[in-house]
Protein backbone atom coordinates (compact mmCIF):
# COMPACT_ATOMS: atom_id res chain seq x y z
CA UNK A 1 0.00 0.00 0.00
CA UNK A 2 0.95 3.26 -0.58
CA UNK A 3 0.18 6.75 -0.11
CA UNK A 4 -0.53 9.61 -2.49
CA UNK A 5 -1.09 13.35 -2.05
CA UNK A 6 -3.07 15.39 -3.63
CA UNK A 7 -3.77 18.59 -3.74
CA UNK A 8 -7.35 19.07 -5.99
CA UNK A 9 -10.26 17.16 -5.92
CA UNK A 10 -10.53 15.89 -9.74
CA UNK A 11 -13.86 13.81 -11.04
CA UNK A 12 -12.87 10.52 -10.48
CA UNK A 13 -11.13 11.12 -7.21
CA UNK A 14 -14.42 12.56 -5.49
CA UNK A 15 -16.77 10.00 -6.93
CA UNK A 16 -13.90 7.36 -4.79
CA UNK A 17 -14.78 9.06 -2.26
CA UNK A 18 -18.23 8.91 -2.27
CA UNK A 19 -17.80 5.37 -2.34
CA UNK A 20 -16.16 5.38 0.85
CA UNK A 21 -18.37 7.83 2.25
CA UNK A 22 -21.08 5.14 1.58
CA UNK A 23 -19.64 2.65 3.88
CA UNK A 24 -18.66 5.05 6.77
CA UNK A 25 -21.21 5.34 9.55
CA UNK A 26 -21.95 8.99 9.23
CA UNK A 27 -20.21 9.62 6.00
CA UNK A 28 -22.46 11.93 4.87
CA UNK A 29 -20.21 15.15 4.73
CA UNK A 30 -17.05 13.32 3.36
CA UNK A 31 -18.34 12.43 -0.27
CA UNK A 32 -16.80 14.04 -2.97
CA UNK A 33 -19.81 16.19 -3.96
CA UNK A 34 -19.41 17.75 -0.65
CA UNK A 35 -15.73 18.04 -0.37
CA UNK A 36 -15.06 19.72 -4.02
CA UNK A 37 -17.93 21.44 -3.77
CA UNK A 38 -16.85 23.26 -0.42
CA UNK A 39 -13.07 23.90 -2.13
CA UNK A 40 -14.39 25.63 -4.51
CA UNK A 41 -16.78 27.73 -3.40
CA UNK A 42 -16.31 28.29 0.33
CA UNK A 43 -12.87 27.50 1.31
CA UNK A 44 -10.63 30.30 2.75
CA UNK A 45 -8.42 32.02 0.13
CA UNK A 46 -5.33 31.81 2.23
CA UNK A 47 -5.74 27.28 2.27
CA UNK A 48 -4.77 24.51 0.51
CA UNK A 49 -6.17 21.33 -0.03
CA UNK A 50 -4.59 17.97 1.10
CA UNK A 51 -5.86 14.94 0.30
CA UNK A 52 -4.02 11.79 0.78
CA UNK A 53 -5.27 8.50 -0.56
CA UNK A 54 -4.30 5.09 0.27
CA UNK A 55 -4.00 2.76 -2.76
CA UNK A 56 -4.07 -1.06 -2.41
CA UNK A 57 -0.52 -2.20 -4.64
CA UNK A 58 -2.19 -4.96 -6.03
CA UNK A 59 -5.46 -4.04 -6.62
CA UNK A 60 -4.96 -0.44 -7.72
CA UNK A 61 -8.20 0.98 -5.72
CA UNK A 62 -8.32 3.18 -3.13
CA UNK A 63 -9.15 1.76 0.02
CA UNK A 64 -9.13 5.20 1.82
CA UNK A 65 -8.90 8.82 3.01
CA UNK A 66 -7.48 12.01 4.73
CA UNK A 67 -9.62 14.43 3.12
CA UNK A 68 -7.17 17.98 4.61
CA UNK A 69 -6.31 21.00 4.26
CA UNK A 70 -3.63 23.58 5.17
CA UNK A 71 -3.92 26.46 6.60
CA UNK A 72 -1.38 29.36 7.22
CA UNK A 73 -1.80 30.35 11.17
CA UNK A 74 -0.01 33.03 13.15
CA UNK A 75 3.29 31.45 15.10
CA UNK A 76 4.45 35.26 15.87
CA UNK A 77 5.12 38.66 14.12
CA UNK A 78 7.66 36.76 12.23
CA UNK A 79 6.48 33.45 11.18
CA UNK A 80 3.45 31.59 10.73
CA UNK A 81 2.44 27.75 11.49
CA UNK A 82 1.49 25.29 8.74
CA UNK A 83 -1.92 23.53 10.20
CA UNK A 84 -3.72 20.55 9.37
CA UNK A 85 -7.39 20.45 9.58
CA UNK A 86 -10.63 18.58 8.00
CA UNK A 87 -11.58 19.92 4.84
CA UNK A 88 -15.12 21.18 4.73
CA UNK A 89 -14.95 22.56 8.34
CA UNK A 90 -17.35 25.58 8.68
CA UNK A 91 -20.17 23.45 7.31
CA UNK A 92 -19.38 20.05 7.76
CA UNK A 93 -20.97 18.24 10.60
CA UNK A 94 -18.69 15.19 10.61
CA UNK A 95 -15.20 14.18 10.07
CA UNK A 96 -13.44 10.94 10.12
CA UNK A 97 -10.57 8.70 8.69
CA UNK A 98 -12.27 7.34 5.27
CA UNK A 99 -10.93 3.66 5.60
CA UNK A 100 -12.93 0.59 3.41
CA UNK A 101 -14.43 -1.88 5.88
CA UNK A 102 -11.55 -4.22 6.88
CA UNK A 103 -8.89 -1.78 5.74
CA UNK A 104 -9.08 0.87 9.12
CA UNK A 105 -5.73 -0.12 11.01
CA UNK A 106 -3.49 -0.61 7.61
CA UNK A 107 -4.95 2.59 5.97
CA UNK A 108 -4.84 4.53 9.42
CA UNK A 109 -0.96 3.36 9.55
CA UNK A 110 -0.29 4.39 5.81
CA UNK A 111 -1.34 8.11 6.84
CA UNK A 112 0.83 7.83 9.92
CA UNK A 113 3.32 6.77 8.22
CA UNK A 114 3.09 9.89 5.75
CA UNK A 115 2.65 12.33 8.47
CA UNK A 116 6.26 10.98 9.81
CA UNK A 117 7.89 11.15 6.50
CA UNK A 118 6.27 14.48 6.50
CA UNK A 119 7.07 15.82 9.51
CA UNK A 120 9.06 19.02 8.45
CA UNK A 121 6.12 20.16 6.14
CA UNK A 122 3.23 20.85 9.00
CA UNK A 123 3.64 22.07 12.34
CA UNK A 124 -0.53 21.10 13.83
CA UNK A 125 -2.72 18.55 13.33
CA UNK A 126 -6.13 19.49 14.43
CA UNK A 127 -9.59 17.29 14.01
CA UNK A 128 -12.60 17.51 15.12
CA UNK A 129 -15.82 16.97 14.79
CA UNK A 130 -14.97 13.05 15.33
CA UNK A 131 -17.93 10.52 15.98
CA UNK A 132 -17.53 8.60 19.07
CA UNK A 133 -19.18 5.38 17.19
CA UNK A 134 -16.39 5.60 14.44
CA UNK A 135 -13.92 2.58 14.51
CA UNK A 136 -11.68 4.35 12.23
CA UNK A 137 -10.28 7.41 13.76
CA UNK A 138 -9.21 5.98 16.64
CA UNK A 139 -6.60 3.67 14.83
CA UNK A 140 -5.49 6.86 13.32
CA UNK A 141 -4.34 8.18 17.08
CA UNK A 142 -2.44 4.77 17.94
CA UNK A 143 -1.22 5.10 14.38
CA UNK A 144 0.53 8.47 15.18
CA UNK A 145 1.76 7.17 18.96
CA UNK A 146 3.20 4.63 17.59
CA UNK A 147 5.44 6.76 15.51
CA UNK A 148 6.51 9.11 18.00
CA UNK A 149 3.72 11.87 18.11
CA UNK A 150 1.74 13.14 21.58
CA UNK A 151 -1.69 12.84 20.57
CA UNK A 152 -4.20 15.01 22.88
CA UNK A 153 -7.99 13.74 22.36
CA UNK A 154 -11.20 15.09 24.22
CA UNK A 155 -14.86 14.78 23.89
CA UNK A 156 -16.06 17.91 22.68
CA UNK A 157 -20.02 18.09 22.25
CA UNK A 158 -22.30 15.71 21.11
CA UNK A 159 -25.30 14.76 18.24
CA UNK A 160 -28.46 13.01 19.09
CA UNK A 161 -29.95 10.22 17.08
CA UNK A 162 -33.51 8.94 17.14
CA UNK A 163 -33.48 5.23 15.97
CA UNK A 164 -36.44 4.73 13.71
CA UNK A 165 -35.79 1.18 13.23
CA UNK A 166 -39.22 0.50 15.66
CA UNK A 167 -42.59 1.09 14.82
CA UNK A 168 -43.78 4.53 14.90
CA UNK A 169 -46.59 3.85 17.34
CA UNK A 170 -43.75 2.63 19.69
CA UNK A 171 -42.13 6.05 19.98
CA UNK A 172 -45.53 8.01 20.03
CA UNK A 173 -47.53 5.35 22.59
CA UNK A 174 -43.89 5.37 24.86
CA UNK A 175 -41.46 7.89 25.25
CA UNK A 176 -43.18 10.79 23.43
CA UNK A 177 -46.09 10.68 25.99
CA UNK A 178 -43.60 11.43 28.59
CA UNK A 179 -40.63 13.67 26.75
CA UNK A 180 -43.34 15.67 24.22
CA UNK A 181 -46.15 16.30 26.64
CA UNK A 182 -45.94 20.18 25.72
CA UNK A 183 -45.75 19.62 22.13
CA UNK A 184 -49.06 17.62 22.54
CA UNK A 185 -50.72 20.43 24.00
CA UNK A 186 -49.83 22.38 20.96
CA UNK A 187 -51.46 19.66 18.65
CA UNK A 188 -54.77 20.02 20.72
CA UNK A 189 -54.51 23.66 20.85
CA UNK A 190 -54.65 23.49 16.82
CA UNK A 191 -57.44 20.80 17.05
CA UNK A 192 -59.30 23.23 19.18
CA UNK A 193 -59.14 26.09 17.20
CA UNK A 194 -59.60 24.37 14.47
CA UNK A 195 -56.51 25.15 12.39
CA UNK A 196 -55.37 22.34 10.09
CA UNK A 197 -51.66 21.93 9.07
CA UNK A 198 -50.07 19.81 6.54
CA UNK A 199 -46.62 18.86 5.56
CA UNK A 200 -44.72 18.48 2.83
CA UNK A 201 -41.60 16.40 1.87
CA UNK A 202 -39.91 17.23 -1.39
CA UNK A 203 -36.64 16.01 -3.07
CA UNK A 204 -36.45 18.07 -6.11
CA UNK A 205 -36.51 21.62 -6.88
CA UNK A 206 -35.49 22.71 -3.46
CA UNK A 207 -33.00 25.21 -4.42
CA UNK A 208 -36.03 27.36 -5.11
CA UNK A 209 -37.47 27.31 -1.39
CA UNK A 210 -34.03 28.70 0.34
CA UNK A 211 -34.01 31.83 -0.11
CA UNK A 212 -37.25 32.02 1.99
CA UNK A 213 -35.53 29.50 4.55
CA UNK A 214 -32.37 31.60 4.66
CA UNK A 215 -34.12 34.50 5.03
CA UNK A 216 -36.08 32.86 8.05
CA UNK A 217 -32.66 31.42 9.19
CA UNK A 218 -31.18 34.72 9.28
CA UNK A 219 -33.82 36.29 11.55
CA UNK A 220 -33.80 33.88 14.12
CA UNK A 221 -30.21 34.05 14.37
CA UNK A 222 -30.55 37.89 15.06
CA UNK A 223 -32.73 37.80 17.30
CA UNK A 224 -30.90 35.19 19.22
CA UNK A 225 -27.63 37.30 18.61
CA UNK A 226 -26.87 33.76 17.03
CA UNK A 227 -23.92 33.70 13.98
CA UNK A 228 -25.36 33.27 10.56
CA UNK A 229 -23.61 30.73 8.72
CA UNK A 230 -24.80 31.75 5.76
CA UNK A 231 -24.31 35.00 5.66
CA UNK A 232 -21.38 35.29 3.54
CA UNK A 233 -22.26 35.36 -0.37
CA UNK A 234 -19.80 32.45 -0.40
CA UNK A 235 -21.02 29.73 2.04
CA UNK A 236 -24.56 30.41 0.43
CA UNK A 237 -23.37 29.75 -3.02
CA UNK A 238 -21.80 26.47 -1.77
CA UNK A 239 -25.13 25.91 0.30
CA UNK A 240 -27.05 26.17 -2.87
CA UNK A 241 -24.60 23.99 -4.95
CA UNK A 242 -24.10 21.67 -2.42
CA UNK A 243 -28.11 20.84 -2.61
CA UNK A 244 -28.57 20.59 -6.32
CA UNK A 245 -24.98 18.06 -6.40
CA UNK A 246 -26.58 15.78 -3.19
CA UNK A 247 -30.10 16.42 -4.94
CA UNK A 248 -28.96 15.34 -8.57
CA UNK A 249 -27.58 11.86 -6.40
CA UNK A 250 -31.36 11.69 -4.42
CA UNK A 251 -29.16 12.24 -1.45
CA UNK A 252 -31.45 15.96 -0.17
CA UNK A 253 -34.84 15.98 1.09
CA UNK A 254 -37.03 19.59 2.41
CA UNK A 255 -39.30 19.16 4.85
CA UNK A 256 -42.46 21.85 5.18
CA UNK A 257 -44.61 22.69 7.45
CA UNK A 258 -47.70 25.35 6.36
CA UNK A 259 -50.54 26.55 7.61
CA UNK A 260 -54.17 27.10 6.08
CA UNK A 261 -53.84 29.48 3.59
CA UNK A 262 -50.33 28.28 2.22
CA UNK A 263 -47.98 30.26 4.78
CA UNK A 264 -44.68 28.45 5.98
CA UNK A 265 -44.87 27.72 9.03
CA UNK A 266 -41.22 25.59 9.24
CA UNK A 267 -38.39 23.88 7.39
CA UNK A 268 -35.73 21.73 7.88
CA UNK A 269 -33.24 20.50 5.20
CA UNK A 270 -31.61 17.43 5.61
CA UNK A 271 -29.78 14.70 3.78
CA UNK A 272 -30.90 11.23 2.85
CA UNK A 273 -27.68 8.86 2.95
CA UNK A 274 -27.08 5.33 3.13
CA UNK A 275 -30.04 4.83 5.38
CA UNK A 276 -29.66 7.75 7.89
CA UNK A 277 -31.63 10.96 7.65
CA UNK A 278 -29.47 14.11 8.48
CA UNK A 279 -31.61 17.44 9.81
CA UNK A 280 -28.77 19.39 8.93
CA UNK A 281 -30.31 22.99 9.32
CA UNK A 282 -34.08 23.56 10.61
CA UNK A 283 -35.67 27.12 10.59
CA UNK A 284 -39.44 28.44 11.79
CA UNK A 285 -41.84 31.39 11.34
CA UNK A 286 -41.65 33.70 14.61
CA UNK A 287 -45.35 34.71 13.41
CA UNK A 288 -46.41 30.90 14.37
CA UNK A 289 -44.24 30.45 17.48
CA UNK A 290 -46.88 30.20 19.82
CA UNK A 291 -47.75 26.63 18.47
CA UNK A 292 -44.13 25.30 18.24
CA UNK A 293 -44.02 24.85 14.41
CA UNK A 294 -40.32 23.79 14.89
CA UNK A 295 -41.54 20.99 16.97
CA UNK A 296 -44.13 20.31 14.92
CA UNK A 297 -42.31 19.63 11.98
CA UNK A 298 -39.86 17.35 13.74
CA UNK A 299 -42.67 15.63 15.17
CA UNK A 300 -44.28 14.78 11.42
CA UNK A 301 -40.30 14.19 10.14
CA UNK A 302 -39.80 11.19 12.70
CA UNK A 303 -43.28 9.81 11.37
CA UNK A 304 -42.47 10.03 8.27
CA UNK A 305 -38.62 8.11 8.91
CA UNK A 306 -40.42 5.21 11.26
CA UNK A 307 -42.52 4.79 8.14
CA UNK A 308 -39.53 4.08 5.59
CA UNK A 309 -38.41 0.94 6.07
CA UNK A 310 -35.29 2.01 3.95
CA UNK A 311 -34.13 4.51 7.08
CA UNK A 312 -32.69 3.48 9.95
CA UNK A 313 -31.97 6.37 11.97
CA UNK A 314 -32.91 10.64 12.15
CA UNK A 315 -29.81 12.13 13.18
CA UNK A 316 -29.92 15.41 14.76
CA UNK A 317 -26.10 16.17 13.90
CA UNK A 318 -24.13 19.28 15.52
CA UNK A 319 -25.60 21.30 18.56
CA UNK A 320 -27.24 20.11 21.22
CA UNK A 321 -30.42 21.85 21.52
CA UNK A 322 -32.84 21.08 24.41
CA UNK A 323 -35.92 19.99 21.44
CA UNK A 324 -33.10 17.41 20.17
CA UNK A 325 -32.79 15.81 23.09
CA UNK A 326 -36.68 15.10 23.86
CA UNK A 327 -37.34 13.50 20.36
CA UNK A 328 -33.68 11.53 20.78
CA UNK A 329 -33.82 7.94 21.47
CA UNK A 330 -29.98 8.28 22.30
CA UNK A 331 -26.76 10.67 22.16
CA UNK A 332 -22.73 10.02 21.18
CA UNK A 333 -20.26 12.14 21.80
CA UNK A 334 -17.74 14.25 19.16
CA UNK A 335 -14.29 13.86 19.66
CA UNK A 336 -11.28 16.36 19.07
CA UNK A 337 -7.68 15.64 18.92
CA UNK A 338 -4.28 17.74 18.47
CA UNK A 339 -1.47 16.88 17.82
CA UNK A 340 1.81 19.35 18.15
CA UNK A 341 4.62 17.83 15.34
CA UNK A 342 7.55 17.32 17.80
CA UNK A 343 9.86 17.95 14.89
CA UNK A 344 8.67 21.14 13.88
CA UNK A 345 11.53 24.02 14.10
CA UNK A 346 8.55 26.91 13.60
CA UNK A 347 6.83 25.01 16.73
CA UNK A 348 10.21 25.21 18.99
CA UNK A 349 11.09 28.96 18.36
CA UNK A 350 7.93 29.31 18.92
CA UNK A 351 8.36 27.94 22.20
CA UNK A 352 11.68 29.78 22.93
CA UNK A 353 10.27 33.17 21.88
CA UNK A 354 6.98 32.91 24.47
CA UNK A 355 9.92 31.87 27.23
CA UNK A 356 12.35 35.13 26.44
CA UNK A 357 8.82 37.16 26.32
CA UNK A 358 7.67 35.61 29.94
CA UNK A 359 11.75 36.15 31.39
CA UNK A 360 11.29 39.80 29.70
CA UNK A 361 7.91 40.76 31.48
CA UNK A 362 9.20 39.45 34.86
CA UNK A 363 12.20 41.52 34.96
CA UNK A 364 10.19 44.40 33.55
CA UNK A 365 7.90 43.89 36.22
Amino acid sequence: MHVIALSELAGEIAAVLDSLAAAMPYGVHLTGAWLSTYAEECMPPSAEPLLLLARDEFSGAVVGALPLRIEYVRGTRFWTHRRLVPLGRGPSDFFDVLAAPGWEERVCDEFADWLYEERRSWDLLDLDLLPGGSSAWPRLVEALQRSGFVVTSSAAGAFYAVQVSVPWSALEQGRYRQSLRDLLKDRRRLERERIEVHVCFRSVEICGLLPGMLDLYAQRREAKRQRNSFASPESRRFLFRAVEEYERRRWSELATLHGPDGALWAAQLGWVFHGTWYAYTIVMNPNFAAYSPGKLLVYELVKRCCDDPQIKELNFMRGEAPYKAQFATGKQPYYALRVENPWSVRLKLTRAASRLVAVRDAILR
